[in-house]
């Protein structure tokens, strides 16, 4: 699920691959700089095989518009995900554009809207 209603700040809410990266490809096709905040709201295994091609393949057609447009790509996962939340810049390069990753949405939505004002 999608909220525009505060853009350029972008919120999508869900867990497939493709409906997210196809959110953030219509917020880059807009040609103006945005920040999106992405809440997945299921932690499953990680991909692998097929599965992990196919998000490669989304990732690649994604990016140029996210390093051109995007000013922060922030992150909200689940509770029940595993391991530790840091933001680490290997999600900036694989993204293309300064990324956050939490399990606070509204300290996403603030990052974002910092991200966006060139403060994060």
């Amino acid at each position: 699920m999608e909220n525009w209603d505060g853009w350029p700040l972008l919120e999508v809410r869900g867990d497939e691959p493709a409906s997210i990266a196809s959110a953030l490809r219509s917020a880059a096709e807009r040609e103006t700089p945005f920040a999106a905040v992405v809440v997945l709201t299921a932690a499953g295994p990680a991909p692998r095989g097929k599965e992990a091609l196919a998000r490669v393949r989304l990732l690649r057609q994604v990016r140029p518009g996210l390093s051109r447009w995007c000013r922060g790509l922030a992150f909200v996962l689940p509770d029940n995900a595993p391991g530790e939340v840091a933001q680490r810049k290997s999600g900036d390069r694989l993204w293309g554009c300064p990324t956050l990753a939490t399990r606070d949405v509204e300290r996403a939505r603030d990052w974002a809207r910092r991200a966006l004002a060139g403060d994060a």
